[in-house]
This record gives structure tokens, sequence and C-alpha cells, in this order.
């Protein structure tokens, strides 16, 4: 979105563009599952060209364009949703001067 852009009115273009262009896929990054930008987002769903995550990270970012040359597939999509599920760390600084790492 840029700058003074509603979401409704970004999701308008994208869907123009996504009807103009069914041979290219989508794949959209949400920050916040229910938050307004997702929720707008979702409704592109319903075309079979557009797949949207939300929580993304950058390792899902990374994976997904380093890894997946072909179209993604529902199985492919909850497989890296798994894959980053298990990235989070919390980092605890010690007194002996490391840090402490636990799994949420």
């Amino acid at each position: 979105m840029y700058l003074g852009e509603t979401p409704i009115a970004f999701v308008q273009k994208l869907e123009e563009e996504i009807v103009r262009e069914p041979e290219k896929e989508y794949v959209i990054m949400a920050d916040l599952f229910g938050a307004s930008i997702c929720n707008t987002l979702y409704p592109l769903t319903r075309f079979p060209n557009v797949k949207l995550f939300t929580d993304f990270n950058l390792r899902l970012l990374i994976e997904v364009v380093s890894d997946y040359r072909e179209s993604l597939t529902p199985e492919d999509m909850e497989t890296l949703a798994a894959n980053n599920r298990e990235c989070l760390r919390a980092l605890h600084f010690t007194e002996s001067g490391g840090e402490k790492s636990e799994d949420f």
C-alpha cells in the first residue's frame, strides 16, 4: 500500500491485476491474523492463484522465495506454516554474560 491509500482501494487494484493475470501466483503475507489488512485481503483467496499467510516472519519469506518455484499447494502452505511456527524464540540475558533461548 502507498501512503494515503486505503486498504479497500489497494485490494481493488490488486484484484483487477489478479483477474488480468490468472497464470501468475500471488503469495500475500500479512502481519497479523484478524487485523484489518488481513481481513481486507482474505476475500482474494477465492482466486486459485492467491495464497495468504498471516503472522509471517522473515524465515517464511525466505523459504517461499528460495524453495518454492512452482505454485503452492494447500499441503505446501501447511508445511510452511508448521515449519515457521517453530522459529519463535524468547531470548533472555543471563548474568553469566550469555543468552538463554526458550522456545514458545
